[in-house]
């Protein structure tokens, strides 16, 4: 599971909190009488989730028995859990192609999943300030703006 690309449930940080809430219920849900994962996950994720769903956890866990269904729910929020966060700051949150096309780069440089947060910061015109890991790198349009300044202004 943790090694499994999730980018088509969430994107961002928010979003893996809302779908960890989302499979949590599920899971406090499983020995109610007349439980139906397939049902329940259809209901929460709509049809198409519901089926990618049903795929891993046919692939990775057991459908045998509520137990595990349970287990494998959980498995799924710890592991959520524990992927790294991306912090971008940008000069506007992009729409969700371009959240996609993001999600997507930062999957194939770093080979493997990270959550984005997005901070807004207008003033940096455009381009982005990445803090990742404990690295932080600005590639702000205002940043470089104002270094060809510096040099110009040293120049005269």
């Amino acid at each position: 599971m943790y090694g499994q690309d999730f980018s088509d449930f969430f994107v961002t940080k928010l979003q893996a909190n809302d779908f960890c809430g989302r499979i949590s219920g599920i899971s406090q849900q499983v020995y109610e009488a007349g439980f139906d994962l397939s049902a329940r996950l259809a209901a929460e994720f709509g049809v198409v989730k519901r089926d990618k769903l049903m795929m891993l956890l046919r692939e990775d866990g057991d459908l045998t028995d509520n137990r595990s269904i349970q287990k494998w729910l959980e498995k799924i929020i710890s592991q959520t859990k524990l992927l790294p966060t991306v912090t971008l700051t940008v000069a506007f949150v992009p729409n969700d192609k371009n959240l996609k096309h993001i999600s997507n780069w930062l999957l194939q440089n770093l080979n493997k999943q990270v959550l984005i947060e997005f901070n807004e910061d207008r003033s940096i015109l455009a381009g982005a300030r990445v803090n990742y890991n404990g690295k932080y790198s600005d590639q702000s349009v205002l940043t470089s703006y104002q270094k060809v300044l510096e040099k110009e202004i040293k120049a005269t």
